[in-house]
């Protein structure tokens, strides 16, 4: 009897690191892919971004840096980074910037008049369901910055609240 025990205690033991490990190696697979993902410039004639603004130009994308920033109109960080667009729109105006969102529509297209956004041709102002989101670059908080280059790769990543000067600096 004791042997018995012996044994499933073993057996239950090896499974939970055995289960514990697999998790393991699967969450470390989907954060090398999320990375992998996130290095060049996602295919936006495959994300369906309602933008009140304006439609969404591919003319934007070729031969341009990309500026993508995730963002929530309500988050402090993410209006700053707005109205400093807007201040700096000359120096900005070889890239396309992409400012995408989970709000709703009305609230974005508010968003956008009210930091000047839908008067500058190189900005798309745009929404997307979570899942979409989540689909293209993987679980993220707000504001979250991707920069590409004209290559279509990954030049600089920024979590948070990201200056001007560091913005520029990339172009």
């Amino acid at each position: 009897m004791k042997t018995g025990l012996k044994y499933s205690l073993l057996i239950g033991v090896v499974g939970l690191i055995g289960y514990f490990l697999s998790r393991t190696v699967s969450a470390v697979s989907s954060t090398h892919e999320i990375k992998t993902r996130r290095q060049t410039l996602p295919d936006f004639s495959q994300l369906p971004i309602q933008a009140p603004s304006r439609p969404v130009s591919q003319a934007m994308l070729q031969g341009r840096t990309n500026i993508i920033i995730l963002f929530n109109p309500d988050c402090e960080h993410c209006q700053y980074e707005a109205a400093e667009i807007s201040k700096n729109r000359d120096a900005l105006k070889r890239a396309a910037i992409w400012m995408l969102t989970t709000e709703k529509p009305a609230r974005v297209g508010q968003f956008t008049r009210q930091f000047g956004l839908d008067t500058l041709a190189n900005v798309c102002v745009g929404t997307l369901t979570p899942e979409e989101l989540t689909q293209a670059f993987g679980p993220t908080v707000v504001p979250h910055l991707f920069i590409y280059g004209p290559d279509g790769n990954l030049r600089k990543e920024y979590k948070g609240e990201t200056k001007m000067e560091a913005i520029l600096q990339q172009l």
